[in-house]
């Protein structure tokens, strides 16, 4: 709520996404989208480190309750950190 700006965003500490990707978001942002979220599962992405496997079941269980629960189905993977 105390944030301020024409575009507010966020990302994760551990900076598993580096913040210069977020050069890619602008253009998007610029046609006046509300939202705009990232996604390993994303045509083009590139991962350089894989998360461990526990993570992975873990980011996989919570997809599957977006989507069977809230209904969520066009965000494929929400854990992305940026």
């Amino acid at each position: 709520m105390q944030a301020q700006g024409k575009f507010i965003g966020f990302a994760d500490t551990d900076e598993k996404t580096p913040i210069q990707e977020f050069d890619k978001f602008m253009p998007l942002l610029s046609e006046n989208y509300d939202v705009v979220i990232g996604s390993r599962t994303a045509s083009g992405s590139q991962i350089d480190q894989p998360q461990l496997l526990y993570l992975q079941l873990g980011s996989r269980g919570i997809e599957i309750f977006m989507h069977a629960v809230l209904g969520l189905n066009d965000i494929k993977h929400p854990k992305c950190g940026f």
